[in-house]
């Protein structure tokens, strides 16, 4: 299957942008065109509402027809029918599209926006939900091959404690009837050999504590510059949105009102950690530099930047 993103410029009446249209779905063309007999999904914002009185629309349909490629509608438990809003603008249309092989979309189980307190976008999320039982494995296998580029770490600072003292704890406590069968002819200071046993099972009761208790994220998984401040931002945005959706979306007074100023106070609280986090790691390896400090230096930005493991190849 191939999954093409797509994004199209805003839409207008000039030749330079029916050009530039035409190029995006030639290019479009050609990487199905290399897919051979391969089912197809085009998604993206098209910035073009999909009705024929707009001639954009009616040179996708015929791109579409070409490759037996339908369009999906937002269901009607969609959140919302936009997935585009300005809101000081009151412009609101969906642009957002999935666009599928025919043959997919009996498989389709839902098409919908997301609609949420901590997004900052002024586009909405779509998601579709599909049945596609003969790509899973395919799926799996080729997660598990780019899982082999990633660096992955434990992060101890977001463990479960409690939980991994009382796991290793419980599993312990098993060891003697797991393994006494091995060791029941053993008498005090035996050398018989079978004590790689216990040192087996202390390494799998590790690793399912470690499992259950301890979080293993790629590096960079967590943002190092987020802080308790920020989670309150992102709690007030969610819940002042959600209050405002229960009320029908009031396009003014107090509902309407929090809901943005939340919303621009998590947007700002976004943006100056981010900056401050920037200053802090450059002034951080400046320090390394100025006291030639190549250790420390590469400690901070592997830190702060590593994100492949080392390829090593033998000459």
């Amino acid at each position: 299957m191939s999954l093409v993103n797509v994004y199209v410029p805003n839409c207008d009446s000039t030749e330079e942008y029916r050009s530039n249209f035409l190029d995006i779905l030639c290019a479009v063309g050609e990487i199905i065109g290399q897919q051979q007999n391969a089912q197809v999904v085009l998604r993206g914002d098209f910035n073009v509402v999909f009705c024929d009185t707009n001639s954009s629309y009616r040179m996708l349909r015929e791109f579409c027809d070409e490759y037996k490629i339908s369009s999906m509608p937002l269901y009607p438990s969609s959140p919302t029918v936009y997935s585009y809003c300005q809101e000081t603008l009151q412009h609101y249309s969906f642009i957002d599209y999935f666009c599928a092989s025919v043959d997919m979309v009996p498989d389709v189980l839902r098409v919908s926006t997301i609609d949420a307190g901590n997004n900052l976008s002024d586009h909405l999320p779509v998601e579709c939900i599909s049945r596609l039982p003969k790509l899973l494995s395919y799926c799996r296998n080729s997660v598990n091959n780019a899982k082999g580029n990633d660096v992955y770490q434990l992060r101890w600072d977001k463990a479960n404690l409690h939980d991994y003292d009382n796991g290793t704890y419980c599993y312990l406590n098993t060891i003697g009837l797991s393994y006494a069968h091995a060791f029941q002819n053993c008498p005090i200071n035996c050398t018989c050999g079978k004590t790689w046993l216990i040192d087996e099972y202390h390494k799998k009761v590790l690793a399912t504590a470690l499992a259950l208790s301890i979080p293993r994220r790629k590096v960079e998984f967590y943002k190092y510059w987020w802080d308790q401040e920020l989670d309150e931002f992102k709690t007030k945005s969610n819940e002042s949105h959600q209050l405002w959706v229960a009320a029908v979306r009031p396009m003014s007074g107090d509902l309407y009102d929090r809901k943005r100023t939340c919303k621009a106070q998590y947007r700002r609280g976004l943006r100056y950690r981010q900056r401050d986090a920037c200053c802090e790691v450059s002034n951080e390896l400046h320090e390394c530099l100025m006291q030639k400090d190549n250790t420390g230096f590469r400690k901070c930005w592997n830190s702060k930047f590593k994100r492949q493991k080392a390829v090593h190849r033998s000459w």
